[in-house]
C-alpha cells in the first residue's frame, strides 16, 4: 500500500507541474498575448486521459479498501469518486472555453480566465485534501 501511495504522491507532483504551466500560459492569455495553445490542448488532453485511465482507479482500489477496514477514515475522505466527476466536469468547461477562442468565439478572456482558474483551483484543493487526509488515513 505505501507503495502505491508514494506512486500517487508523485503523480501529484507531475500534476502540480501542468497546473503551473497552465497558470503560466494562462497568465500569457490575460495578458493579450497568444498563449501556447499546443502546450494548453496537451494539458487538456493528459487530463481527459490519464486520471481516469491510471491514477483514479489506483485510488478508487485504496480507497474501496479504506471503506472496508475504516469506514471512518474513509467518511472523512468524503465522496471520492463525485470530486473526480466534478474535476472532469471543470476540465470539460476548460476544453470548451479553449476551443471557443481558437474557433474565434465570442467569448470574454475574462470567462475563459474564470473557468481555467476555477479548474486550477479546484485540483490543487482536491489533492491537497488526498495528502492530508486520504493517504494518511490509507497508511494507517
Amino acid at each position: 500500500m505505501t507503495f502505491v501511495v508514494e506512486v500517487l504522491r508523485q503523480e501529484h507532483r507531475n500534476i502540480e507541474r501542468l497546473l503551473r504551466v497552465l497558470e503560466q500560459e494562462l497568465s500569457v492569455f490575460d495578458r493579450g498575448n497568444r498563449p501556447d495553445y499546443e502546450a494548453l490542448l496537451g494539458i487538456i488532453d493528459y487530463f481527459k486521459d490519464y486520471p481516469d485511465s491510471c491514477h483514479h482507479p489506483k485510488e478508487d482500489i485504496i480507497f474501496e479498501k479504506l471503506k472496508s477496514r475504516d469506514p471512518v477514515a474513509a467518511a472523512n475522505v468524503g465522496d471520492l469518486e463525485n470530486e473526480h466527476q466534478e474535476g472532469a466536469s471543470r476540465l470539460r468547461r476548460v476544453a470548451q472555453a479553449v476551443e471557443s477562442v481558437l474557433s474565434d468565439q465570442d467569448l470574454l478572456r475574462q470567462t475563459v480566465d474564470e473557468v481555467i482558474r476555477d479548474f486550477i483551483h479546484h485540483e490543487r484543493q482536491h489533492m491537497e485534501m488526498e495528502e492530508r487526509i486520504f493517504f494518511p488515513a490509507a497508511r494507517s
